[in-house]
């Protein structure tokens, strides 16, 4: 036994511990844990024999005798030097002293590998702890946090211990710590969002001045703003996230209320300052049906502002304007209509009259300016004729009663007007080419004269002139249907007289052209359908004018008539509303009027007949 070791477990510990034979029966120290250790004899070995058996069975023959006596002696000085000197402290954990010679150490095994799933639990909760140990400790986040550190040291010293059983759930509470302060910090970052979207809202609510045009709304969005600030800092985070969250949709809508007061206020300001611009009164008496509109407009805007409908309510101003412009409008019309026939008439004549080096008669310059400053028209072109005095008749037309002044009219005041400028301008050509006709009768001018009259009556039928004027027209139509001499001519100019009188003075033409408008419906947009089939430009040219008559695909339909020298050119829009081929040609309605238009066998003329009108027109 005595080249063999005894092997042996520590019984506190486990662990696996070796010592030599003949320290069997003695304490040691475990080298794993501070338990002592007694080392066990061997298996079948009860213990130490009696001395005497002893001697006889292990002490060899050489130690009788002398050898003995001296070893007696040994033992007797041992014993004698022992009683002076102090017991020795027993030997170190780990060695064996019980023996007369040293013993050496036992051997201690080392403790057992983690396995991978030991290693990989603690490698995850040490990233875990990682990723979270750096958190703001604020809103106690700090007490978390400590806690799990604590955790985690008790979890390591067992680990390091060997004790890897018990290591892993240590681990995993750990872990599921982390996990729920990530968890929380999730909330925390979600609620500092929202605090910065409701921070936003509340300074556009500021900048609308919410506090003082909405306030119920702003005091209420302070309120939730202040409760989120308590929950946050009391680490609800769930609760500041849903109270910022309400103070973000409570100052949004605070400033779009104050936005929508202040959006209100501009459109009622705007439609008091158009309301100051006219007279009420003036208005019920030229205009009932429209100004009637405009008071239900707005009463409505004002409740719908009451309630809170802000859009509603500006949307209501709004439209109170536009029924008082419109009822404005209908209420000059008439006058400005007449203004319009002023202006046409009276420049016509004046350019026509015009002679070089001769100034225009004052009271028809005084009659143009007054007319153009009603109609807010540009006085330019009076300034120029009276400083120029060599204008040719030409120029003086280009001046007064070109095309380009029928735009600016329209645009301004509407096609009535611009209508009945030219109405004027072609009333005044065809008055002063009948007066000609009483004192020299041409027999080619019979075309020219129905021609002029059917465009004064196409044109003023398009101006809403009244019906009384219209009717005046159509009958010295029918007049010069007749034969064609003076006698004929003087009882036409009588009717156009007796209309033009009406037209000439303000106080006749204003009623006249009021009670049109009361009676008018406006007019649908005409509609053209195989229009297509008849466009193209078609012309006629006798010896006293020259009509041109152009037809887009769309339906519009654009006519020219002059003189064929160039001078004296009338120019108008209509629509077509329809074009229908029936087999023999094709049919315009031109502003109610139906005109046939027959193409010739080589398609490249146009017979242009109806309403008194007769042409044939080539195509260009």
């Amino acid at each position: 036994m005595s080249n063999n070791r005894l092997r042996f477990k520590c019984p506190r510990c486990g662990a696996k511990l070796s010592a030599p034979p003949r320290a069997a029966g003695k304490r040691v120290r475990c080298p794993a844990c501070p338990a002592r250790v007694v080392v066990p004899y061997p298996i079948g070995d009860d213990g130490p024999e009696p001395a005497d058996a002893a001697v006889r069975t292990v002490r060899p023959a050489w130690f009788v005798g002398g050898a003995g006596a001296v070893l007696v002696v040994g033992l007797v000085l041992a014993l004698a030097v022992g009683r002076k000197k102090a017991p020795e402290q027993p030997p170190p954990a780990g060695s064996v002293e019980t023996v007369s010679t040293p013993v050496p150490a036992p051997a201690v095994e080392k403790p057992p590998l983690p396995t991978p799933a030991d290693a990989a639990a603690r490698a995850e909760v040490e990233a875990q702890w990682e990723a979270v140990k750096g958190l703001d400790r604020g809103q106690g986040a700090g007490k978390l946090l400590d806690g799990i550190e604590a955790d985690l040291r008790s979890a390591r010293s067992t680990y390091d211990a060997g004790r890897y059983t018990r290591a892993r759930p240590a681990f995993e509470a750990v872990q599921q710590k982390c996990r729920q302060l990530r968890e929380l910090e999730d909330l925390r970052e979600r609620a500092r969002a929202a605090r910065g979207k409701a921070d936003e809202a509340r300074q556009e609510a500021e900048r609308a001045a919410a506090a003082t045009d909405a306030n119920a709304l702003w005091s209420e969005g302070q309120q939730q703003a202040q409760a989120a600030a308590r929950d946050f800092e009391a680490g609800l985070f769930p609760a500041a996230l849903s109270n910022w969250e309400r103070a973000s949709r409570t100052h949004a809508a605070a400033a779009r209320h104050a936005e929508g007061v202040r959006l209100v206020a501009a459109a009622r300001t705007k439609y008091q300052n158009e309301l100051n611009g006219c007279d009420p009164k003036q208005l019920e008496t030229d205009d009932p049906t429209g100004w009637g509109k405009v008071a239900p407009a707005v009463a409505s805007a004002a409740r719908a502002a009451d309630e809170g409908r802000h859009t509603d309510a500006a949307e209501g101003y709004r439209d109170a304007i536009e029924l008082l412009k419109a009822a404005r409008r209908r209420a000059a019309l008439p006058r400005l209509q007449y203004w319009a026939f002023i202006a046409g008439f009276t420049g016509c004549s004046v350019a026509t009259l015009k002679e070089p080096g001769q100034a225009p008669a004052p009271a028809l310059v005084t009659v143009l300016r007054t007319a153009y400053a009603r109609l807010e028209m540009k006085t330019a072109p009076l300034d120029r004729l009276e400083r120029e005095r060599n204008l040719s008749q030409k120029e003086a037309e280009q001046l007064l009663i070109a095309g380009e002044l029928v735009d600016p009219l329209e645009r301004a005041h509407g096609k009535e007007v611009s209508g009945a400028f030219t109405v004027g301008i072609i009333f005044a050509r065809l008055w002063m080419f009948m007066e000609a006709q009483e004192l020299k009768l041409g027999p080619d001018d019979r075309f020219r004269a129905q021609l002029g009259i059917q465009l004064v009556i196409s044109a003023a039928k398009g101006a809403q002139f009244p019906r009384e004027v219209i009717a005046s027209f159509e009958k010295a139509r029918g007049v010069l249907d007749g034969a064609w001499r003076k006698e004929t001519v003087r009882e036409c100019n009588k009717i156009l007289r007796a209309a033009n009188a009406q037209l000439l003075k303000e106080e006749t033409a204003v009623p006249l052209f009021r009670k049109q408008l009361a009676l008018s419906k406006p007019e649908p947009e005409p509609k053209a359908k195989g229009a297509a089939a008849v466009a193209g430009t078609w012309s006629a040219r006798g010896k006293d004018a020259v009509i041109e008559l152009k037809i887009d695909p769309n339906g519009r339909c654009t006519w020219m008539v002059g003189k064929p020298t160039g001078g004296g050119r009338v120019e108008g829009t209509i629509g077509v509303s329809e074009v229908v081929e029936d087999g023999t040609g094709f049919r315009l309605v031109v502003m109610g009027k139906r005109v046939q238009l027959a193409p010739g066998a080589d398609k490249k003329t146009l017979e242009l007949s109806g309403d008194g009108l007769r042409a044939v027109l080539e195509k260009e």
